[in-house]
């Protein structure tokens, strides 16, 4: 007797296990009836025939080529074994190479199992092959096309629904309390906030998603996601009626930029960052300013996390300053060139003997930074100014600091500083 192994597979969720027992059941009484014996069972459960991604098949295929204990691969109909003509046919050529035939238990093949050719089996088994291709091809069409009329009408076609909505008779609706956690966010992050801190103040209101605390990916998908603004693509065609919109279009929009500059501040050697800040990152009466750059070893660099691009606010001994500048007529905010600065910060080094022990302008950060912590400078608010991931990161980082290492650090710095700034202060606005 010859060894055999069966191949069943359905195709979607709404068909059943009993798919697959009538297809066994069909194999084996085939099998019996002409003296096979089945050494195996490779089963596809809710995989579609149009392409060969199935773990089983991909198994079987490979199984072919190893072993010698089985010749007939036995299917209940061809279309279980795939409706791609194309991939049928090289699957099943691999088949062939391996000394194995493809044979259907309710269809005429092109091989027998004895491994004759079966003439009329030859264009049968195209006939079923075009035909379960079409047949696929067919069905998909008039799905598409369903669910594109249901679209039209405004219905919900399936699938997952965006948080901050429900489905009620076969339409999207506004679930009211979830909206609300959605403005939240979308309000939160334009007004500065970064998304780690959103989820945190979310997070302490008892507010989840699918029951457990909200997570970055998830707030930023949802900062993208155009069906909040009432707009939904399928195909290349834009959807107004499906989604009832949730935040206005122009708080949308701004967002989007904002995502931008940071995504590309991250990344883009075109984009700027401290010395070159613009007016547009100072907010006078809202009374803060955006610090999203930095500068590192006398270079402009993009952040290295995301605490790295926040808001800081103007102290309130500042704004009488600030407010009556008119920075519109400044292409910076501070109109100091870089190149300026550096070249400022080396001469100084040079004037105090420090020239050769290399100090760089990124080195001013960490003094600033100790001197916070020597002052009892909650870490809190360092944090926030240096650009650290977390408060802890501040604290660890500075818990060095002692009355010797004061001492040096103002030894270092203020020796011959004052002399060497009157006499360079000319340049730094060069």
């Amino acid at each position: 007797m010859k060894g055999a192994v069966i191949y069943a597979r359905y195709s979607c969720e709404r068909q059943t296990e009993q798919s697959i027992e009538g297809q066994l059941r069909e194999c084996y009484k085939y099998a019996e009836q002409n003296g096979l014996t089945i050494i195996h069972e490779y089963i596809d459960r809710a995989m579609t025939g149009t392409n060969d991604n199935r773990p089983s098949f991909q198994k079987m295929l490979a199984d072919a080529e190893r072993t010698t204990a089985w010749d007939i691969v036995l299917v209940y109909a061809l279309d279980r074994f795939g409706r791609n003509s194309i991939e049928i046919a090289l699957n099943k050529q691999k088949l062939i190479k391996s000394g194995k035939t493809l044979i259907s238990a309710t269809q005429r093949t092109s091989t027998n199992i004895d491994g004759s050719r079966n003439l009329d089996g030859i264009l049968l088994e195209n006939m079923y092959i075009g035909l379960a291709e079409y047949y696929s091809a067919e069905l998909s069409q008039k799905i598409k096309r369903g669910l594109r009329e249901s679209r039209l009408k405004g219905q919900f076609g399936g699938g997952g629904v965006a948080y901050g909505y429900k489905v009620v008779n076969k339409k999207l609706e506004i679930n009211e309390e979830q909206a609300q956690i959605v403005k939240y966010i979308f309000e939160r992050y334009y007004g500065g906030k970064i998304v780690r801190e959103i989820i945190e103040e979310i997070t302490a209101r008892g507010v989840l998603y699918k029951n457990k605390p909200f997570v970055p990916q998830t707030v930023y998908k949802m900062l993208v996601n155009e069906k909040y603004i009432g707009i939904t693509k399928y195909n290349g065609e834009v959807f107004d009626n499906i989604y009832p919109p949730i935040i206005d279009k122009s708080l949308f929009d701004a967002i989007q930029k904002k995502l931008a500059v940071n995504k590309t501040g991250k990344r883009s050697v075109n984009t700027t960052f401290l010395l070159r800040n613009t007016p547009d990152d100072i907010h006078i009466e809202e009374r803060y300013i955006v610090v999203n750059k930095q500068m590192q070893e006398g270079k402009t660099v993009p952040p290295k996390t995301e605490a790295g691009i926040r808001n800081v606010p103007i102290l309130d001994n500042l704004y009488p300053y600030l407010k009556d500048i008119d920075f519109s007529k400044h292409d910076r905010l501070f109109p100091i060139k870089e190149h300026a600065l550096r070249e400022h910060f080396q001469n100084a080094l040079k004037a105090s003997g420090l020239d050769g022990m290399g100090f760089t302008i990124h080195s001013l950060r960490h003094t600033y930074a100790t001197r916070c912590a020597e002052n009892d400078v909650s870490c809190y608010v360092t944090q926030k100014w240096v650009g650290h991931s977390t408060p802890d990161m501040t604290q660890s980082v500075y818990t060095h600091v002692n009355e010797d290492f004061e001492k040096e650090e103002i030894a270092k710095f203020n020796k011959g500083v004052n002399d060497t700034y009157n006499q360079e202060k000319k340049t730094i606005r060069e």
